[in-house]
């Protein structure tokens, strides 16, 4: 029997205790009763039979259960013969994978990983099979097995040194989880082929890597890993240990609703082993800082949330100046750009009349700070260029002009909305549904009418269907026209005022959509126009009108972006401009060459892509952490150069770890211990008794 924490013996010393204890006594056991004693000198009684042990038995049971915790806590266990050596004609599978992402970019880490590569090849045996992977989001071959099994033992080494020349790390981030499972099945692969080396061969994988704390480890938990299987972590350092990282914060905004001046929101990141805390922001053209130099203060182990200086003309990208580690301290922001989009409005009514339903159609969508699309409502006559119109409001009798346009629009999906100012205005309903009767009379209103029924799950009324923002119990109707859609088979009744007439109705036309109003928003007919739904619902029938969709001006390396389709003109956008002046042709419009950070141009749409934030987090990873999702790493490698001694201690030390784990002796001690507590509890209770009653 062998012991893995010997030293836990020494408890065993505690056994005296017990025989010290049975041979010192300081008073005797027998006691007789007498009387008064008051008048008699003291005389302590002479103990006779000091070093006379008594109750054996009991004194035996004592010593056990302190010998028995002792060779519990020692951690017994059968040793077992350590495993033969490898023998010449036993192979090994290597997988050698090398760290490819932006964050091997800084100092000589990529260097140093190269070197660890070619080392790892000339190791291997000349039996063994050997591959090598560059990683970062994806695994890629740079030596197959199958290209490796073709040359000779001592050729490995220079073929891998020298596909190693012709690569670098890119920009991508690490995805550690996806290259250690796709390597893993491609070595099982490779072990399956060979039928004669399946129940011999042992499986290894080497990563060599800065191992930093940012990368993904998705896919490594409940993986089921093969047998015979072991990773080793071959890590490579750089002399700063700490860093600072710059990215930009973007609110997803819609076409409309960003400008071109909105100042840029950046989040530094200051790690906790970094030894700065003062750093400077400033935007770039180029290589040439230009505009203000913004001062920050971020303590280690802190991250702030700042606006950007504002963004001068022709600046490309914003940069953070007193961070040693420079790989990811710059950032593009993409330039949007005002694209102008109409809503008509045809009325007889002045723009600046308070009156009238235009002068709150013009406020509603006047051009803010927060909007980019220059939005012009338009009055009466059909302007030029008003075809592209993305809404239609018709507040007046029809012409044969504003018919031909409302028809027009509507065959290209456009929405057409019709506020009813009095019961004549359904006669422009029933002309734009092809004659379909639709009549309309003045409805009987006692103090107001209210919301009654909402349909919350439309697109238009979606945004309203949280409770916070639900109430349209304050919105006051005065007067509203009671329609009569008995003819409209396609009606779609949204709204309804609390007397169950229809308030909002929908009825599609083509490819597009009528909306019908059974009041106006002008002040004599409600307060509709005063309240706070008003401005979001009239966005949200633009959005659905004109088929705005939300859009990101900003990407991380890798991803694929969407061109939208509001940036096409007449001639669909075929090709893509890169930051290094290069075009690329897009399919679908798809774009998914998003390969290193710069800003890309489609057309007239603009897109940033930068490094992932998770590539800034360069603390070294811990190996519990890969333990602990399953990973079977093998031990600690302290030295490049392990000798045969140390190596071979290390492998006992592990084989006695797995067999006193596997075997837990120590459970049975600690149970014949209780077992004896128990004994030793009853015989000493008899005892008590015995000399009482004595």
């Amino acid at each position: 029997m062998s012991f893995l924490a010997p030293l836990f013996l020494a408890g065993a010393a505690a056994v005296v205790l017990p025989f010290i204890f049975h041979l010192i006594r300081r008073s005797s056991r027998e006691r007789v009763l007498f009387s008064s004693l008051m008048f008699l000198e003291a005389s302590p009684p002479r103990i006779t039979k000091r070093s006379r042990l008594e109750h054996i038995l009991l004194l035996l049971l004592r010593c056990a259960v302190l010998c028995l915790l002792a060779l519990a806590f020692a951690r017994p266990f059968f040793p077992k013969p350590m495993p033969p050596s490898k023998s010449e004609n036993q192979s090994s599978r290597v997988a050698i994978l090398v760290d490819t992402s932006a964050s091997m970019r800084r100092e000589d880490l990529w260097n140093q990983a190269k070197q660890r590569v070619v080392e790892r090849v000339r190791k291997a045996a000349p039996s063994d099979s050997v591959a090598v992977y560059s990683f970062d989001q994806q695994p890629r071959k740079v030596l197959s097995f199958a290209d490796a099994a073709r040359l000779e033992p001592g050729e490995r080494a220079a073929a891998v040194e020298s596909r190693l020349a012709a690569i670098s790390p890119g920009w991508f981030s690490t995805h550690l989880g996806h290259a250690v499972i796709n390597a893993t099945e491609e070595l099982v692969e490779e072990l399956n082929r060979d039928a004669q080396e399946q129940g011999n061969a042992a499986l290894r994988m080497v990563i060599v890597s800065d191992l930093q704390s940012g990368a993904s480890l998705d896919g490594l938990q409940g993986y089921e890993w093969p047998k015979k299987f072991q990773v080793e972590l071959v890590q490579v350092k750089g002399k700063q240990t700490g860093n600072a990282g710059l990215h930009i914060l973007e609110e997803n905004r819609q076409l409309f609703s960003s400008r071109t001046n909105q100042p840029v929101r950046v989040r530094v990141i200051n790690s906790a082993e970094s030894k700065v805390d003062q750093l400077n922001l400033q935007w770039r053209a180029g290589t040439e800082p230009v505009g203000e130099n913004l001062r920050l203060y971020v303590p280690a182990g802190q991250s702030r949330i700042n606006a950007a200086p504002p963004k001068p003309k022709n600046a490309t990208v914003l940069s953070l100046a007193g961070d040693e580690v420079d790989f990811d301290n710059f950032a593009y922001a993409a330039q949007t750009q005002s694209r102008p989009l109409t809503i008509a409005f045809f009325g007889n009514e002045a723009a600046d009349d308070p009156r009238g339903m235009s002068y709150y159609l013009h406020r509603a969508f006047e051009q803010t700070n927060l909007s980019t699309r220059v939005v012009a409502v338009t009055n009466n006559a059909v302007p030029a260029g008003v075809t592209s119109t993305g809404l239609l409001v018709i507040g007046g009798a029809l012409t044969p002009e504003v018919t031909s346009l409302a028809r027009n629009l509507l065959r290209e999906g456009r929405t057409v909305l019709v506020p009813l100012a009095d019961p004549s205005s359904a006669n422009t309903v029933s002309t734009l549904l092809g004659g379909i009767l639709v009549s309309a009379e003045e409805a009987q209103v006692g103090n107001y009418a209210l919301f009654g029924r909402i349909d919350f799950q439309h697109p238009l009324f979606a945004p309203f269907s949280d409770a916070r923002f639900s109430d349209f119990t304050k919105i006051h109707f005065w007067k509203y026209r009671k329609m009569n859609l008995g003819s409209v088979t396609n009606a779609n009744v949204i709204a309804s005022f609390d007397s169950g007439a229809p308030l909002l109705v929908e009825m599609p036309v083509e490819r597009g959509r009528l909306l019908v109003l059974a009041s106006t928003w002008i002040p004599s007919d409600s307060q509709f126009a005063l309240s706070t739904k008003f401005v979001p619902l009239l966005f949200g029938i633009l959005e659905q009108s004109a088929n705005i969709r939300t859009l990101s001006h900003q990407y991380t390396i890798g991803d694929s972006v969407t061109i939208p389709p509001e940036t096409r003109d007449a001639q669909p956008i075929e090709e893509v401009i890169v930051p290094d002046g290069t075009r690329k042709k897009i399919a679908n419009q798809v774009f998914a060459e998003t390969f290193t950070p710069g800003i890309y141009t489609a057309g007239d749409f603009q897109f940033a892509v930068n490094l992932d934030a998770s590539e800034s987090k360069l603390k070294p990873l811990a190996p519990d952490d890969l333990r602990s999702l399953g990973v079977p790493l093998s031990l600690p490698n302290r030295e490049e150069n392990p000798d045969a001694a140390t190596a071979g201690e290390r492998e006992r030390h592990l084989l006695a770890t797995e067999t006193e784990a596997r075997q837990k002796l120590w459970r049975n001690f600690l149970v014949a211990a209780l077992a004896f507590v128990f004994v030793e509890t009853y015989l000493s209770g008899r005892l008590s008794r015995g000399l009482a009653s004595a």
